[in-house]
C-alpha cells in the first residue's frame, strides 16, 4: 500500500501559499494549467485555469479568467460559468458512478480536452476516535480490481471542492482485504505535540475512491516537488498531465463516502 502525503502544486481553493509548477528553467512561453475534480456524490463541479511562470520570475500563476468551459456526459453538454480568479462553476450538477465525462476548454485559440470516468463508490465501514485528534477507520477493498484512494479530512467546515491536502492510497497487496487507516486531525509542532482539535469539534472523513489518472497525477506530483516539500518552494518539473495539446494540471474522476464524528 502506498500511503504519501499530498500537497498539491495548485488548490482550486484560494490558500494563503501555493506551489508553483514551472516549465523548463529559462523564459519558457507560458502554458495552461487546468485542475478540477468530478466527484459522484458532489453537487458541483469546479476548474481552476493559470497559466505557469518563468523559473526566473517565481511570482504567483496568472489567473485565467476568458476561458470557454463546458462539461459533457455523452448526451448533455453543460456551460461552466467563470466566477473570477480563474475558477470555474456549474452548480446543481450530480456526476453519475459508472459515467464519463469530458471538459472542453477553449481559451485564447487554443483548445484542451480531458476526460474523466467515474468508478463505484467504496463505503467508509467503520469508524473509532483514537483520541482528540486521530480516527481509525476501515473499508472493504473490491476484490480484482486495482483500486485507487485518496482520504480527506475537514474540521467543523466541509468543502466539496476542497482540493488541498488529504494523501492517497492503492491497494497493492491488498487486493480483496478489509483495510485499516488512521487520520490525525490536528497538528504537531516540531519540539512537541500540540492537539488543536477541541471538545464539540465536528471531525468530516471523507473516503474517494479515485480513478488510476487521478492518482497518477497526484503521486507524480509528490516525485517532482520532492516527496511533497514545502509550500511556497518551485520545481523546475511537471507531473503527469491528461490534458490535450499539451494542457498541465489534470481532470480527475471519483466518488466518495463520508463519515462525520464530533469529539466527545
Amino acid at each position: 500500500m502506498k500511503n504519501t502525503i499530498i500537497l498539491l502544486a495548485f488548490s482550486l481553493l484560494a490558500f494563503s501559499c501555493e506551489k508553483v509548477i514551472h516549465v523548463d528553467l529559462n523564459e519558457a512561453n507560458p502554458r495552461y494549467v487546468m485542475e478540477g475534480n468530478i466527484i459522484a456524490g458532489n453537487t458541483s463541479i469546479q476548474l481552476k485555469i493559470s497559466k505557469t511562470t518563468s523559473y526566473f520570475n517565481p511570482t504567483s500563476p496568472e489567473l485565467v479568467n476568458n476561458a470557454m468551459v463546458t462539461i459533457s456526459d455523452g448526451t448533455n453538454i453543460t456551460p461552466v460559468a467563470s466566477i473570477g480568479n480563474g475558477i470555474y462553476l456549474v452548480t446543481n450538477y450530480s456526476p453519475q458512478i459508472g459515467k464519463t465525462y469530458v471538459v472542453k476548454v477553449d481559451v485564447e485559440g487554443n483548445t484542451f480536452e480531458a476526460n474523466a470516468v467515474i468508478p463505484d463508490s467504496v463505503s467508509i465501514l467503520t469508524t473509532e476516535l483514537i483520541d482528540a485528534g486521530e480516527v481509525r477507520f476501515t473499508f472493504n477493498d473490491p476484490l480484482n480490481a486495482n483500486n485507487y484512494y485518496r482520504i480527506k479530512q475537514f474540521v467543523n467546515t466541509y468543502a466539496e471542492n476542497n482540493n488541498s491536502g488529504g494523501f492517497i492510497l492503492d491497494d497493492f497487496g491488498l487486493d480483496g482485504t478489509q483495510v485499516e487507516e488512521f487520520v490525525f486531525f490536528g497538528s504537531y509542532d516540531v519540539d512537541q505535540p500540540i492537539n488543536t482539535i477541541n471538545s464539540g469539534d465536528t471531525l468530516y472523513l471523507e473516503l474517494q475512491h479515485i480513478n488510476l489518472e487521478t492518482y497518477t497525477f497526484l503521486s507524480t506530483l509528490e516525485t517532482v516537488t520532492d516527496g511533497g516539500g514545502e509550500f511556497g518552494v518551485a520545481t523546475p518539473a511537471n507531473p503527469t498531465q491528461n490534458w490535450s495539446n499539451n494542457g498541465l494540471g489534470y481532470l480527475g474522476g471519483g466518488s466518495k463516502s463520508i463519515r462525520i464524528l464530533v469529539v466527545p
